[in-house]
């Protein structure tokens, strides 16, 4: 790093950790586990694919489904299977609480970079 006559010392940390999924997340937990300072650079969305895209929304929509299909086709005749109503839009602003909640979880917050991108 070249410094600048003046200029305030930049940040030192111990780890760079390159993109925000939950591997980055584990490297960020160990490291400070370590008690090292590490900081985290991400150039899409905080949380990576899994938090925003992959395995946590496709889980809680998943489990939404399996819930409808499980009331409609019960297993025992003696029960009356019941028809209930989907709210999509609902269903959707709760998925987009739960990963707001995953993210809320960490300390890490997204802020703006050294180059201002």
């Amino acid at each position: 790093m070249i410094g600048i006559a003046g200029a305030a010392q930049p940040d030192r940390y111990d780890l760079v950790i390159l993109g925000s999924g939950s591997t980055a997340f584990a490297a960020a937990i160990r490291a400070s586990e370590l008690g090292k300072r590490g900081v985290m650079t991400e150039s899409r969305i905080l949380g990576g694919i899994c938090v925003n895209r992959g395995g946590v929304p496709s889980k809680n929509l998943i489990g939404a489904a399996d819930a409808l299909h499980t009331m409609r086709h019960l297993r025992y005749p003696s029960v009356e299977p019941v028809d209930p109503r989907l709210d999509f839009a609902a269903l959707i602003r709760q998925k987009d609480g739960l990963i707001a909640a995953r993210l809320a979880m960490t300390s890490i917050t997204p802020s703006s970079s050294i180059d201002g991108r």
